[in-house]
């Protein structure tokens, strides 16, 4: 493709190359599409199974990343952003599918609205218990503003760049932090209902979520923590804590309860604190449940743990990004 893009798709992955190759199939079809110039990114987090190989012959730049322990999905997408130049950046997991007829809506909407660095909208997860064969799990109704996005989003680069795009340094809930510093500059991410793509892996149960987010040893579960410490630093963190406010209001009514049993040690003294975290927990999942109130607990113990072990990962040296010729 000649001439300056109007979309970069960066899709970012690590050993997954033929759902890699399933991702970029459905990316081209819908690109080309447009008629317009484009350019696809695939950054590669240091893969051994051959996806770099696989690629051969595909309209694809691919990016290889350096084996590191800072690496992450994060790095992948800031990576992607600094090395892409269209005018508008697609983020896609590697384990991803792009839906039809998601772009050309996309873009328009983009286009038209005043104030929106970025669009999203439905992604989807295999259910052979549904009669379609699958659900939207992001649950998008109508369109305005959202709450919150993950891995695929489309992108204004330039309102990308404006906020200093994806953290580097954070490997978990990274989306949260951006957000956070998008809303800050004024600006907002907006839902639209249409199908934007279908998701592979689906969301892990609340047991494989303490596996991989909050178990100590996981880098996933240093992930809130370095994401309030960076927020500290760029001078977002009250916008952050909005975004993550049903977690810092359960963590402080945590706090409280220690402290009321400690000076007054009597069954009394945590009922209070512990009906209001339960009240917030029904009000913002819309059903409460056990799993749910004892991952909240193990992660506020491994928030506190992560401030005094993230510091030390802030300080290493990113890893190397390597262009193939």
């Amino acid at each position: 493709m000649t001439g300056f893009p109007l979309l970069s798709v960066v899709l970012v992955c690590r050993n997954q190359r033929d759902l890699v190759l399933a991702c970029v199939r459905s990316a081209l079809r819908e690109v080309v599409l447009l008629g317009s110039p484009f350019e696809i990114l695939l950054i590669d987090s240091a893969s051994t199974d051959g996806t770099r190989e696989a690629l051969a012959g595909m309209p694809v730049r691919w990016v290889g990343l350096e084996e590191s322990p800072l690496l992450c999905a994060s790095f992948g997408r800031k990576v992607g952003t600094d090395m892409a130049t269209g005018r508008y950046i697609l983020f896609l997991d590697g384990d991803m599918e792009l839906e039809q007829g998601f772009l050309p809506a996309a873009l328009d909407a983009i286009g038209r609205l005043e104030g929106v660095a970025g669009i999203v909208g439905q992604v989807f997860e295999k259910d052979p218990s549904s009669q379609t064969g699958r659900r939207d799990i992001c649950r998008i109704g109508k369109k305005g503003k959202a709450e919150k996005f993950g891995g695929a989003i489309l992108f204004s680069r330039q309102s990308l760049l404006r906020v200093g795009g994806y953290d580097p340094y954070i490997f978990n809930r990274e989306e949260n932090e951006l957000y956070s510093r998008i809303k800050m500059a004024g600006e907002a991410v907006w839902q639209i209902p249409v199908p934007m793509a279908l998701h592979h892996d689906p969301p892990p149960s609340t047991l494989e979520k303490v596996r991989r987010e909050v178990l100590p040893g996981r880098k996933r579960s240093l992930g809130r923590a370095q994401a309030f410490l960076r927020s500290w630093k760029k001078g977002n963190l009250v916008f952050y804590l909005r975004q993550e406010r049903l977690f810092f209001f359960s963590l402080l009514v945590d706090t409280a309860s220690v402290i009321s049993f400690l000076l007054l040690p009597s069954p009394a003294a945590w009922g209070a604190p512990a009906a209001a975290q339960l009240a917030s927990l029904a009000v913002h999942s819309g059903s409460w449940s056990a799993g749910q109130y004892v991952l909240n607990k193990i992660a506020a113990v491994q928030f506190l743990l992560g401030l005094f072990l993230a510091p030390g990962l802030l300080r290493l040296p990113l890893p190397a990004a390597r262009e193939a010729s």
